[in-house]
């Protein structure tokens, strides 16, 4: 939790199965709360509830083990592909709602606070 709040992570490998008081799951859980990494689960469980579990913290993948050098190097670079574009889209996202807002509220005589969908305020 700390290493993710204070180093710049591109991407987590995710064992679902860990040593410790919580789970890859529930670590993923706080990890998305804090920060937009991408996270592959890998695994060598395959029961559903487990599958479920994992697919609510909406991850880039879910390996199940045992998986070869290329399957887990062609999912990280597809990983971290989607990653990048998914970012861009928010952001381009963002100035379109900026550039929508500027415009309303050129128009309006009172106070207005625009905040966008990731919750930042694009225009006050």
């Amino acid at each position: 939790y700390e290493i993710v709040k204070n180093n710049h992570i591109d991407l987590i490998l995710m064992d679902i199965f860990i040593n410790g008081n919580k789970d890859g799951i529930e670590l993923a859980h706080e990890v998305n709360k804090i920060a937009d990494i991408p996270i592959i689960y890998t695994t060598a469980s395959t029961d559903p509830k487990t599958f479920e579990r994992a697919k609510k913290t909406e991850p880039y993948a879910f390996i199940t083990k045992p998986y070869d050098d290329k399957l887990l190097k062609n999912t990280i670079i597809m990983a971290l592909n989607k990653h990048k574009n998914v970012r861009y889209h928010k952001i381009e996202r963002s100035f379109e709602v900026k550039s929508f807002s500027e415009e309303v509220i050129d128009h309006l005589e009172v106070g207005v606070t625009v905040i966008n969908s990731m919750g930042y305020i694009v225009s006050a």
